[in-house]
């Protein structure tokens, strides 16, 4: 009621609170000659709060799937969120973080299960748990009022549903049996099918565009998948994408090849139980994509290096940038063809699983490599 009040200028919704707020002030005040000026301002005023406390909680139940979400993705195995909650509205203004969120835990492999912890909820408009039986003038009152509840209601069980489809989850509402809801949440589909593709000449206007998945020959089965997304407002900042490119690459330990760049490791012992591990990034820049700027040769490669342990679990790792403005002369020589760029750690032993990723800005190629090294 509060966004049909205050961003859509409803006149029946605003009609409705006014009239609530009458009601209350007279029941209070015991007056009924209270003015309808002031039970506008008061009706007003309620929705224009109501309206920042949703916002508020929307934007923080955002920002906490998103930190879930961040710290799964750096985490070894299959990813798996359980979402409980009674759902929240996520209005216009929040539409593309919820967006963004979906094509985030997307991108990390992380599935999202929802469990709506309102279990069976009814709504029944005009009943006074003061009385035996319902007041049919408080029915008649309440019709509006309950109408717009059950849109609530409905509106904060679909948001669920959206990061649940939108993600290759389920959503377990309108049930009691919280107890089996649990025990859902935490499965795992036998299988996930990832499909995506590139809409043609997208405008940056914001607005929502509905998708349709069909499977053939789908009889009996049930297909659950995202629903639409919204475009977004603006373009992405280059170098804001390419880090995320970088650290999603880095964590999904899946290797791609193209560029030049082949990964070492070395280890060194440096006392007891303790070694120096060495992950070495050589380099082939006579085979890279280059710009002309004045008398140079430009590209720029961002390399990152880290060591995981046996769980899985980051140990360490260093990001390091190296600018190439090379001469012609310097391009065509030998040295361009042997660069390397070592990145050292330093470790206890047992068996340690090394990645590199390497991406340059020129042709915004990723190249990512994995190996074993063990430290006796």
């Amino acid at each position: 009621m509060a966004d049909l009040i205050v961003n859509k200028g409803d006149a029946e919704a605003a009609g409705v609170a006014e009239s609530e707020a009458g009601a209350c002030q007279r029941s209070f005040t015991r007056d009924e000659g209270v003015p309808e000026l002031r039970a506008n301002s008061v009706a007003r005023a309620a929705a224009t709060s109501a309206l920042a406390l949703g916002d508020r909680n929307a934007r923080l139940a955002i920002d906490s799937l998103r930190a879930a979400i961040e710290t799964l993705a750096r985490m070894p195995g299959q990813r798996t969120l359980a979402l409980v909650s009674p759902g929240f509205l996520v209005l216009d203004n929040r539409r593309q973080e919820e967006s963004d969120l979906i094509s985030a835990a997307l991108r990390s492999g992380t599935l999202v299960n929802a469990l709506d912890a309102r279990g069976l909820s009814t709504n029944i408009p005009g009943w006074d748990a003061a009385q035996f039986t319902p007041n049919a003038t408080a029915i008649t009152q309440s019709s509006f009022q309950a109408r717009y509840a059950q849109a609530a209601t409905a509106a904060q069980s679909d948001v669920m549903a959206e990061l649940a489809y939108g993600t290759g989850g389920r959503v377990f509402r309108n049930s009691n049996a919280l107890a089996d809801g649990f025990r859902w949440a935490a499965d795992t589909p036998e299988y996930v099918y990832l499909l995506g593709f590139t809409p043609r000449n997208l405008q940056l206007d914001g607005r929502y565009h509905s998708l349709k998945v069909a499977v053939r020959n789908s009889k009996g089965l049930e297909i659950q998948a995202r629903q639409g997304y919204f475009a977004p407002r603006y373009s992405d900042d280059p170098m804001q994408s390419a880090e995320r490119e970088i650290e999603e690459t880095f964590f999904s330990r899946e290797d791609a090849r193209n560029l030049p760049v082949s990964m070492q490791t070395q280890f060194a012992r440096t006392g007891e139980g303790e070694a120096s591990v060495s992950i070495i990034a050589r380099l082939d820049a006579t085979q890279l994509a280059f710009h002309r700027q004045e008398d140079r040769n430009v590209n720029q490669l961002s390399i990152v290096a880290g060591l995981f342990d046996e769980n899985g679990y980051l140990v360490a790792a260093v990001k390091k940038t190296v600018d190439m403005r090379f001469r012609d002369r310097t391009l065509a020589s030998s040295a361009a063809a042997a660069l390397a760029v070592r990145s050292s750690f330093t470790v206890r032993s047992g068996s340690y699983l090394a990645r590199l990723v390497a991406r340059d800005s020129e042709q915004q190629l990723v190249t990512a490599l994995s190996g074993v090294i063990v430290v006796p």
